[in-house]
């Protein structure tokens, strides 16, 4: 009877390991990451219900979910493969927020915002995040944007925005992603404080009824991007340090339209531009105004 007891309480204990598990690889949902790591461990709360409003803060207690002290991230894993909002999706995190999964918003004017009050916006390689006619990024720290990444509104009229900003730290977008933004396609860190924007080799920006603006706090970095607007703005803004560069070489900036112009600068003693490679196509040559102390152009 003992042996016949003890095989059958193995054999329980077996199958409880085994459901523990399963359980432990369930594929997780939306989490609220208390300890700011970026991966669902113990202590983390799962927040796909609360998110039935449109709204999450880490900043404020709700459902299961109280905020502790120190930063807490926002994690959006691969398991979710494509979380759809009928309406508006604001998520604020005072941690990390990592995007692994894409995001679609299904109504035509919705809101999609994205911020960290204190900490960097990854999103991954490949994801897609569509929102109806706004779609903002802020972050106190770095944005990275993986390769292959697409952000965009629905829109493509004036009022369609998409806006990358970071208020402290850099801004990377990796090559082949696209961003279009409508009336506004903008990746901006600020003129005082800011960091750098570097965006990869065949990368698409546009605007297809507004402007691009790319203005960086410290360099601007650009090769072999491809910019389409009525309207291009880039430029580098003079750091504490240095004079600013805006280095944007093997590009193709297309300014459509009559009206259509482009204004690149670099600002500070000494700044520079280098065009080198680039291309610009626009109807009126007049409409292009190019300042720095040093402009590079030709080919390499």
């Amino acid at each position: 009877m003992y042996l016949i007891s003890r095989t059958i309480s193995l054999a329980a204990l077996a199958l409880g390991l085994a459901l523990a598990s399963r359980t432990a690889l369930a594929a997780p949902g939306v989490f609220a990451d208390l300890d700011n790591d970026g991966q669902l461990s113990a202590g983390d709360v799962m927040v796909d219900d609360l998110l039935a409003d449109g709204r999450f803060s880490t900043a404020e207690a709700e459902g299961p979910y109280t905020p502790p002290t120190g930063p807490v991230g926002l994690v959006i894993p691969a398991s979710v493969k494509k979380l759809v909002t009928k309406d508006n999706l604001i998520l604020i995190a005072s941690g990390d927020v990592t995007i692994d999964a894409d995001i679609q918003a299904a109504s035509a004017d919705a809101l999609l915002l994205i911020v960290s009050t204190g900490g960097q916006i990854k999103v991954a390689p490949g994801v897609k995040l569509v929102g109806g006619d706004f779609v903002k990024l802020s972050a106190e720290g770095d944005i990275l944007i993986g390769g292959g990444a697409g952000l965009s509104t629905k829109g493509h009229d004036f009022g369609n925005v998409l806006s990358i900003v970071s208020r402290t730290g850099d801004v990377v977008v990796g090559d082949k992603a696209t961003l279009n933004g409508g009336g506004l396609c903008q990746v901006a860190t600020p003129d005082v404080g800011g960091g750098q924007i570097s965006i990869g080799p065949r990368s698409k920006l546009s605007a297809s009824d507004g402007s691009v603006q790319v203005t960086a706090g410290l360099d601007l970095m650009m090769d072999g991007v491809q910019v389409t607007s009525p309207s291009i703005f880039l430029g580098s803004h003079a750091s504490l340090h240095s004079p600013g560069q805006a280095m944007i070489r093997g590009a193709s900036l297309k300014a459509g339209g009559d009206s259509g112009h482009i204004r690149i600068y670099a600002d500070g003693v000494g700044g520079m531009v280098d065009l080198t490679d680039t291309r610009m196509r626009l109807s009126n040559l007049g409409n292009v105004l190019i300042t720095a102390d040093q402009v590079v152009h030709g080919s390499k």
